[in-house]
Parts: structure tokens; sequence; C-alpha cells
């Protein structure tokens, strides 16, 4: 009986110690999530900024499988745990991983893993891969993971690490032959979330809005969609805090393009 009640008290303090840094009652939500992983576009293996993401993985602890990831590793996975550990939210993907396969494991435990490749994502669920199969239903061994930023029509766009080497964008579309399926973390109430939507100019012809889309490009912003409804719409990014959106729009300004803040 001793040993019995000696290994429920282990079992509890491990719980515990996972879970160490987290809010048991998650507030994070996606935005703060995808805030988060904006904040290291075009860290790079090429400039040296992936370390920061990868010593931020290595401080937490315990470390997945014990093993301390390295600079050399691939970090698509150590990227998303890395994001959710400087939220203090790991529990929200079941816990830390630098494997893809192992994170799906993970995932499942956690109740929070969807098997179907073909869904319409939600902002904040995050997106796996398997590069070996190029047709619907995927359901092979995964290699790559990202975070989906949003979705408009039928075009998702992720952001993910160890993409191209570094942290960018990739826009796909729903259903793309490559997805093995999705987990969707159990973020605060979407009615908690307050998105603001950088607007960097309209037009009624496409041709002008690529042209500010090309500009925006030369000058190293990314963070730009289309969202036609009667015109085109060129977004510099949507931000789940109203600094991150001004600062955006500020550095539109300063490049001479004009622009506003909407919700």
């Amino acid at each position: 009986m001793k040993q019995e009640r000696a290994n429920y008290g282990y079992q509890y303090f491990n719980q515990f110690a996972s879970s160490k840094g987290d809010d048991p009652v998650s507030t994070v939500t996606a935005g703060k999530i995808l805030d988060i992983y904006r904040s290291w576009i075009g860290y790079s293996e090429a400039n040296g900024k992936h370390k920061k993401i990868v010593d931020l993985y290595n401080s937490h602890k315990p470390l997945a499988r014990g093993y301390a990831v390295k600079y050399s590793d691939s970090w698509c996975d150590t990227c998303l745990s890395a994001a959710f550990i400087k939220a203090g939210a790991v529990t929200l993907i079941g816990g830390t991983e630098c494997g893809v396969e192992e994170h799906i494991k993970i995932f499942k435990k956690s109740g929070i893993w969807i098997e179907d490749g073909t869904i319409t994502p939600k902002m904040g669920d995050i997106i796996v891969y398997n590069w070996d199969q190029k047709t619907q239903p995927n359901d092979g061994y995964a290699d790559h993971i990202g975070i989906v930023e949003s979705v408009s029509g039928n075009m998702i766009t992720t952001i993910e690490g160890n993409y191209k080497d570094a942290v960018g964008r990739r826009v796909i579309p729903v259903g793309w032959g490559y997805i093995r399926g999705y987990a969707r973390p159990r973020y605060a109430a979407e009615a908690q979330q307050k998105v603001y939507h950088v607007q960097a100019a309209t037009y009624t012809d496409r041709k002008y809005a690529d042209q500010l889309v090309l500009k925006l490009k030369s000058y190293g912003i990314d963070s730009y969609s289309y969202q036609k409804s009667g015109y085109w719409l060129v977004q510099a990014g949507a931000y789940a805090s109203k600094a991150n959106a001004d600062a955006m729009l500020k550095r539109l300004q300063d490049l001479g393009i004009s622009g506003m803040i909407w919700k």
C-alpha cells in the first residue's frame, strides 16, 4: 500500500513538474503564439539567429526524451515547442518535442490530433506534413511541422521554422496532398481574441495591388495577402496586439506607404 501511494505521489509530481511554468487554466490565445512566430520571421541558419530558438528549447526541462537539440539538427518542431515555451503554454501541445512523428503521438494522447489533411484549418492550428506522399489521404511518416497563420478562401498561410533553413511563411491550398494532418490546441476562447489587421492599400485593379506587393517584398516585408470582395486589399499582417500592429504600420509609413489599422 505504501509503495502504491509512493508511486501515485511520484506520478503526480511528474505531471506537475512537466507543466511547471504554464498557466494551469490557459489564457493563451492563438494570436499570442502567432505573434511569437512572427517575431522570429527571418531567423535563419545563415544569420545564426536560429540558435536563439534552439537555446530556448534546450533551456526547458525536462528535455523531450532527454535530447538536447544541436544547431545542425532539423529544427521545425524545436521552433514550435519553443514558441509555446516562450508563451508559458507547453501544456497546450501536450509537451515539448523536437521530432515531428513523436509529437504526433503526444498530440494523440492529449486529444488534439486531427488525422485529416483535407479539412479547412483554423488560425493557430498546428500543421504537419509528410513529404513522401503527395495525395490525400496522407497517413505516412511525418517530416515537417508549422502553424496556421490564416486561411483566406481556399488558401492557407503558415509560418514554419526550418522553412528553407529559416523561419518563414508558406502559402498552400486547403487539402494539399502533402498535409498529414493537424493538431488543434485548446487555446483561450476565440471571443477573447482581438486581431488587428494592418491594411497597406486597397485597389479596384489587381495590377496595382501586385505592384504594391512587389514593392513591399523589395523592402523585405513578406507579410501581405489579398482579400477579394469587390476590390483587392493588400494586408501587411494580422496581429493579436495593438503594439505589434502599430509597429508594422510605422514601418510602412517610413517607407512612404500609406496604411491603416482595422479589426
